[in-house]
């Protein structure tokens, strides 16, 4: 027999791709790690910054649609949908895990633009800043996913990065895969 908890899960989760700097062609790693219960990691070559589990599912999407808006016009035979389709797979397995439940976070980030002029765009909370400030106020960042002629862009405040189509979803994949995996609710053998 089983019993199904709401605690949350003390998985380990780290995933590594190489990506290319599209100016140099020279390449890098990323990766996305849960670093904790609550805290998702993106490293990008020796960039680092943190997500709180809705944030990090909020990214995802931008992503997603960023990739969308690069393929063209909407259309039910081509990748564009297929891409759309597992996200929302997705987006129902962490709703059936209460992420997505809190109202109080949802809508982090907005799409102000859409098309081949994309854009999504908001603050972040730096769940796990290296820095303290005096005055006890929280590190806070402009984020931003924009469309950049053949690449999508994720910008960290005056920080950017390129990706090409591929490595933006794999990015949103590996996101979603550690909300995911911290999200679901542990399964106890009663014995």
């Amino acid at each position: 027999m089983s019993n199904r908890k709401g605690s949350k899960n003390n998985l380990i989760f780290k995933s590594s791709q190489t990506f290319t700097f599209p100016e140099t062609g020279e390449i890098f790693v990323a990766q996305v790690k849960l670093a904790s219960p609550e805290v998702v990691r993106l490293k990008l070559h020796d960039f680092k910054a943190c997500f709180t589990l809705r944030q990090a599912y909020e990214v995802a999407s931008g992503l997603i649609k960023a990739a969308i808006n690069a393929i063209g016009p909407y259309d039910e035979n081509t990748k564009d949908f297929i891409l759309q389709e597992s996200f929302d797979h997705w987006t129902t397995l962490l709703e059936r895990n209460g992420l997505l439940a809190s109202a109080a976070e949802s809508d982090l980030l907005h799409v102000v633009m859409a098309g081949r002029d994309f854009l999504v765009q908001g603050v972040l909370l730096d769940p796990d800043s290296a820095v303290e400030f005096r005055n006890g106020d929280q590190a806070l960042y402009d984020f931003q996913i924009v469309l950049d002629g053949e690449s999508i862009s994720m910008r960290f405040g005056w920080v950017s990065w390129s990706f090409s189509h591929r490595e933006t979803v794999w990015l949103a994949e590996q996101l979603l895969t550690a909300v995911f995996l911290a999200t679901r609710p542990q399964t106890h053998l009663i014995q």
